[in-house]
């Protein structure tokens, strides 16, 4: 059985929750942010690598696979801005909150409307395939393998 939704869908929950830690409790240190940044990244580069270029060979999937694309970019120019200042610096909470809105759009999409689709016209076969290709990804790149 394909798990690859499960573990999307628990990533995105790590990351709403670090998000949620950054804006109620404040990250003087840089910690929690630098825990989203390399979350997002690699759930985002895995995404795009594995995931996405799959889906887009599907004429019903490719406006959702083409603005997934794109939030993921507005998603990468915040993070790159939020890398540079602390969060003591003015705009540090305006742009987190900025971040936590496109990645809460991106997730309601995700999993609202281009998990559901998939699970309609994709194998399970393919399905599994990319998990495993994403799962080991992630593991390489987490130094788990």
């Amino acid at each position: 059985m394909v798990k690859l939704f499960d573990v999307l869908k628990s990533e995105h929950q790590e990351v709403k929750e670090l998000l949620n830690q950054i804006q109620e409790t404040g990250d003087e240190e840089g910690n929690l942010f630098e825990e989203v940044r390399r979350k997002l990244e690699l759930h985002m580069n895995g995404e795009e690598k594995y995931f996405y270029p799959e889906m887009g060979d599907y004429e019903e999937l490719k406006e959702l696979i083409i603005e997934a694309y794109e939030e993921h970019e507005a998603a990468q120019s915040v993070l790159r801005k939020l890398r540079w200042i602390t969060f003591t610096d003015i705009g540090f909470k305006a742009r987190i909150k900025v971040l936590k809105d496109l990645i809460e759009h991106h997730i309601e999409e995700e999993e609202n409307e281009i998990f559901p689709a998939i699970e309609q016209i994709v194998s399970e076969d393919q399905l599994e395939k990319i998990e495993q290709d994403y799962m080991e990804y992630q593991n390489k790149k987490l130094g788990l393998r």
